[in-house]
């Protein structure tokens, strides 16, 4: 996809500094084929035209309140702090620098409450899936259109039907591996490494506690998710790949532990 980057080049805060994200979005037109990586400024854009990319799209999917209580506790872009989280539609410029430039070095900015920040990314899958506005509002906004269950079911429909490769963020081992036995290369190191843990230790095999979310449910991406756990499934069984398939690729990547 981006044939100027070295395959052996990670593309993390050490390759790219603290402004990564930043970085790559402005040299991503130049270092990529964009008839294969679509380049923007914008965090977790809508899907754009769906019709143009069906068959071709990557996704790794996660489950929904798993990434809810992350968008909260995350570090980096500080999503639930106070005043970046109300940002409007004219805030999108600011937001898309973050964390290179933070709206307020100073002063720390007190998060809102857990639940009006589940409430606010409810449904975020599926908005990023059923929007086909290459400039609407980025999924991690609060202020974008609000999403219903009928959209949940669209989302679904086009995990199953339009993507390419379905990963599973809490199956990372084995998401990647199937992705090499669909399509073929070596595994390597890099692609097995959290490169923005949430803290130190954190890796895609650790959950959250999301009893945090008393008993609230995101029963909108849930839909989406089911769909991509079933395509996922599908696929292990479809190309022989479990744990004990995949030590050759662990291996190749030099995993120390193997599961």
């Amino acid at each position: 996809f981006c044939p100027v980057v070295a395959t052996n080049i990670t593309l993390n805060l050490t390759s790219l500094g603290p402004c990564m994200i930043l970085t790559f979005n402005e040299n991503c037109h130049d270092w990529c084929d964009e008839s294969k990586l679509s380049c923007t400024l914008l965090p977790h854009p809508p899907i754009g035209n769906y019709s143009e990319r069906q068959g071709h799209m990557v996704g790794f999917f996660r489950d929904p309140d798993q990434r809810i209580v992350s968008g909260y506790h995350g570090g980096g872009e500080k999503f639930a702090d106070d005043r970046r989280f109300h940002l409007d539609a004219a805030g999108i410029g600011a937001f898309a620098t973050l964390p290179c430039k933070p709206l307020d070095d100073a002063v720390p900015l007190p998060k809102v409450p857990l639940l009006e920040f589940a409430e606010a990314w409810k449904g975020g899958m599926t908005y990023q899936l059923v929007t086909e506005d290459d400039h609407g509002i980025p999924t991690v906004l609060p202020n974008r259109p609000k999403v219903t269950q009928a959209d949940g079911v669209q989302a679904a429909r086009r995990v199953r039907e339009g993507f390419a490769f379905v990963g599973i963020t809490e199956e990372w081992d084995l998401s990647i591996c199937l992705f090499h036995k669909m399509f073929g290369g070596l595994c390597v190191f890099s692609e097995f490494q959290d490169i923005r843990p949430t803290f130190p230790g954190k890796s895609a095999n650790t959950d959250y506690n999301t009893s945090e979310l008393m008993a609230w449910h995101d029963d909108i991406d849930e839909i989406v998710y089911e769909a991509a756990l079933e395509v996922f499934h599908k696929n292990l069984v479809l190309y022989n790949v479990s744990h004990e398939t995949c030590q050759e690729c662990y291996r190749n990547a030099g995993k120390e532990e193997l599961p």
